[in-house]
């Protein structure tokens, strides 16, 4: 009987995973004022509800942010990692940002980008979820871009 639980929440796990296409949407590296507490990275979910507890973002100077608490994104949903209780320390200069699963398997990339501006604008998809098209405009944090 533990053996089949064991296997049964195992599959349960890897389905969630299989089916998760969680990415960096849209990032804040230079906020309008102070860094410190302001600066933000929206993840988006174009899959199946994904649970993103233990996942981690890894940037340029090796900084670590891990998801400690518990987190399901829903399909189409967004998650934003920000304030106090993330403590986020991201590069204006040459920054890129890793999504790692719990696995420490790499979900996600983003380029490599500056923002010299202390402003309001944003690194972010175009659509959501886009591999491939980043522009930098006026943030849409929490919302589609």
């Amino acid at each position: 009987m533990k053996k089949r639980l064991m296997f049964v929440l195992a599959v349960l796990m890897f389905s969630s995973l299989v089916n998760a296409a969680v990415f960096i949407n849209e990032f804040e590296l230079n906020p309008q004022g102070s860094d410190p507490g302001n600066e933000w990275i929206e993840l988006y979910n174009s899959g199946a509800p994904a649970n993103i507890t233990g996942w981690k973002i890894n940037d340029s100077s090796d900084d670590v942010t891990v998801i400690n608490d518990e987190t399901i994104i829903n399909s189409s949903g967004f998650f934003v990692l920000s304030g106090p209780s993330y403590n986020l320390t991201l590069n204006n200069v040459n920054e890129t940002l890793r999504l790692l699963n719990i696995n420490n398997i790499v979900q996600d990339t983003t380029i490599n980008v500056s923002d010299s501006a202390n402003d309001n604008r944003t690194w972010q998809r175009v659509s959501d979820g886009n591999l491939t098209n980043w522009i930098f405009q006026n943030k849409t944090k929490g919302f589609s871009n």
